[in-house]
């Protein structure tokens, strides 16, 4: 893909690389020597074939998965940060080290505007730019690279300045790199950078390299190509396993979220990045104690929620908390922080589900009509769930506060009644359409009721009573149980 060389171009970078290792080998600035390579080994170093690969169809030089820059600009990376080792293995390591650190896969599929976007150029990402990092237009700054392909033929150039030789592998359709002086292999030429055994604290970078006999188990040209396929980044799941790393640690805390009990079903047996599933029984993973070992480990940590905090942050907006409501209340919501534009809000009164909608957006809001609850303090609680499982939770606390008004409209107060009298009694004021009106005659109840209103009425027999001042006392109690009371009073006269 993308800008080739012709013969000069070509011949004048391969005069540059060659003159460079032998400048690093006359002049002894790496304590190994190229006298001490096979045959095999200085091919891979000083010859041709392998910093260009030559396309007939166009008459020009290709680069392979990273395009060779300035050796002595790219040795000096190495020197300055202090790479170059007491041996070939330690530079090595210390390199993968840096690519693990700052590293990250290049994003899409990889077409031209792709290389465009990552490295502002029409080919493979130039080492030098892989090195000082570069920024796309919608994903940002980064150490790009151009995945397998990419950071298998970044290792070999690189090195290629220390005299360290490295050989491009394939394994079923992906590439990895044979670290040739020292026998050593990765599973993939990802690897460095893998999720899935990137932890806190890091672990060793020598624990990443398989040897001839792990590589040929897994990638023998003679087993079948799937099985190939299967084992392509094996040696990540190796070690999460062996380390319990940051990756396997938050596919339980996930599990354990979602009230996942059967280990077969889990995250941590089903993930597709893991692949336990390709590798072992869950009978086998039981035996080793694997969920119990993770529940340990994500204790002693301090829970999930001290081990990854979630990169969003949920917030209710209004009503501010503390602030006393009544009747109606607008809830706004809002998401923040890395965050999809897809995101489910769900609010919770009292631990009682009022809200859940999926927006396009950052912010949703809620028709809280307090009138339905009791007076007093309430908790709202928001959990926003964004559309790749991230989550955050906020919580308010509030006093609903509405007041109710009770009153008995007939007979007037002070007027002189006789024979069935119709006491008719109404509430008002924020309360519900569900009340019970509770009439005493002199301190004695003669009716209570509940109806579906706001209104109700009762025939009062004024001969039960002697004549003479009669008190009358109302009490209204919604079903919320706000409440409400008054009096009248009255002068009978059969």
């Amino acid at each position: 893909m993308g800008i080739g060389f012709d013969d000069t171009v070509a011949w004048e970078y391969f005069l540059a690389y060659v003159a460079h290792s032998l400048v690093v080998e006359i002049t002894g600035l790496v304590p190994w020597s190229l006298k001490n390579y096979s045959a095999h080994e200085l091919d891979q170093l000083l010859t041709t074939n392998h910093l260009f690969e030559y396309n007939q169809n166009t008459n020009l030089y290709l680069s392979h998965g990273a395009t060779p820059g300035d050796p002595l600009r790219i040795y000096q990376f190495l020197y300055s940060n202090s790479f170059i080792g007491l041996n070939r293995r330690e530079t090595i390591g210390r390199l993968l080290d840096w690519c693990r650190a700052n590293m990250s896969h290049f994003v899409g599929s990889f077409v031209l505007a792709t290389a465009l976007d990552h490295w502002q150029y029409n080919g493979y990402p130039p080492v030098e730019r892989v090195i000082s990092g570069t920024t796309h237009p919608q994903d940002g700054f980064n150490h790009w690279t151009a995945g397998c392909w990419g950071t298998t033929s970044f290792l070999y150039v690189v090195l290629r300045t220390v005299n360290i030789p490295v050989k491009e592998v394939s394994a079923d359709g992906h590439t990895t790199p044979h670290f040739m002086s020292e026998g050593l292999y990765l599973s993939h030429g990802d690897d460095p950078y893998d999720r899935v055994h990137k932890t806190t604290p890091p672990i060793p970078i020598d624990e990443l390299f398989i040897d001839q006999t792990k590589f040929t188990a897994w990638f023998d040209p003679s087993l079948p190509s799937l099985t190939q396929q299967d084992n392509v980044a094996r040696r990540g799941t190796e070690l999460a396993l062996e380390y319990l790393t940051d990756y396997i640690l938050k596919l339980r805390c996930n599990d354990i979220l979602q009230g996942v009990t059967n280990e077969a079903n889990s995250s941590v047996y089903k993930d597709s990045s893991l692949r336990l599933y390709k590798f072992y029984t869950v009978s086998e993973l039981q035996t080793t104690n694997l969920w119990g070992r993770l529940d340990a480990r994500i204790t002693a940590r301090g829970g999930c929620s001290n081990i990854f905090p979630s990169p969003i942050t949920a917030a209710i907006t209004a009503p501010a908390s503390g602030s006393t409501v009544s009747g109606p209340v607008t809830v706004n919501m809002a998401v923040s922080g890395q965050t999809t534009t897809s995101n489910t809000f769900k609010l919770e009164l009292q631990g009682n589900q009022i809200f859940n909608q999926t927006v396009a957006g950052l912010n949703a809001s809620y028709t809280w009509n307090t009138l339905d609850w009791a007076n007093g303090s309430k908790t709202l609680t928001l959990t926003v769930t964004d559309s790749v499982g991230n989550t955050a939770s906020a919580s308010i606390t509030v006093t609903v506060s509405n007041s109710i008004t009770a009153a008995i409209t007939a007979p007037a107060s002070g007027s002189t009644v006789s024979g069935p009298v119709t006491v008719n009694m109404a509430v008002s004021g924020q309360t519900v359409n569900s009340n019970v009106f509770n009439l005493k005659v002199d301190g004695n109840q003669v009716f209570n009721h509940a109806v579906a209103g706001l209104t109700d009425s009762y025939t009062w027999n004024t001969t039960t009573v002697s004549n003479g001042a009669h008190t009358l006392t109302l009490t209204v109690t919604d079903a919320v149980s706000k409440t409400a009371t008054t009096s009248i009073s009255t002068n009978v006269a059969n």
